[in-house]
């Protein structure tokens, strides 16, 4: 096949050269996917910062709760906050691309999701067990395994508590 040392060579080089140019794409290729899940994993942080000192300001502040109610604490919160609940999530959703906000109570039942779009109140979505507990056991950062009926694929998110005095009310979740 090789006819000259000439044509040795030149293969060789051509060799290294592919090499040193297959080493580079994958070399930036890692690099830059490591800094698109840094950068994600701020947004997300930021955002639930954010989430939780506004419903906990609010909390504090409020003492419409009725014990009476059928409905839970978290779940009239969200009632009584209506419109400013809505824009304030929605700001937040919208700090970076394809955030979403979720408000859940204790067991994990969706109680209000907030996109950069439009707030929806569904019924009988809710995160999975195994994603509930890998949040309530302190990860503050985690991969939610999807919410069906909602999203399928698996997201970068943050998850903080709510609470009422001592009480856990709920959980605030963002993911992107």
């Amino acid at each position: 096949m090789f006819k000259s040392i000439f044509s040795k060579y030149i293969s060789a080089f051509m060799a290294i050269i592919l090499m040193s140019f297959t080493a580079l794409i994958a070399i930036t290729a890692i690099t830059v996917g490591r800094f698109s899940q840094e950068d994600t994993e701020k947004s997300v942080t930021r955002a639930i910062e954010s989430a939780d000192s506004y419903i906990s300001a609010e909390i504090i502040g409020f003492d419409g709760y009725s014990d009476e109610s059928d409905s839970s604490r978290i779940r009239q919160f969200i009632e009584s906050k209506g419109d400013s609940l809505k824009r304030t999530m929605k700001v937040i959703a919208k700090y970076a691309d394809g955030l979403t906000v979720m408000i859940t109570d204790p067991a994990g039942n969706i109680l209000m999701i907030v996109d950069s779009d439009y707030v929806r109140y569904p019924t009988g979505l809710s995160i999975a067990v195994e994603d509930m507990s890998s949040f309530n056991s302190g990860n503050e950062i985690d991969l939610l395994h999807g919410v069906n009926g909602f999203f399928s694929d698996t997201r970068t998110a943050a998850a903080s508590e709510i609470t009422y005095g001592n009480e856990h009310i709920g959980n605030i979740f963002v993911c992107a």
